[in-house]
């Protein structure tokens, strides 16, 4: 990811005006909310404010693929793995 610098003329809701470029090779906080984590699933937002979870639904819009297995004790726990990130669309195979 690169800092691309600060939005000018809006803010989002909790007043960030910042700008992040987010692509490659990273980290991301995960819960267990879906069960565990493979490589490869795909992550997609959570319940947990902050968190991603595995991806269970064919067609879910999918910021990044796990490139790191977690298992979790219980779904509400959080982890950080390493991912790949890029927003598409998730497919079951």
């Amino acid at each position: 990811g690169a800092y691309a610098g600060r939005v000018t003329g809006r803010a989002d809701r909790s007043g960030n005006t910042h700008q992040i470029y987010v692509v490659g090779d990273g980290h991301l906080l995960v819960c267990g909310e879906n069960g565990a984590i493979a490589v490869g699933d795909g992550i997609v937002s959570s319940s947990v404010r902050g968190a991603g979870m595995k991806a269970i639904r064919t067609g879910a819009l999918s910021i990044a693929v796990a490139q790191q297995s977690a298992t979790f004790a219980v779904p509400a726990e959080v982890k950080k793995i390493a991912v790949q990130y890029g927003l598409r669309f998730f497919v079951l195979e």
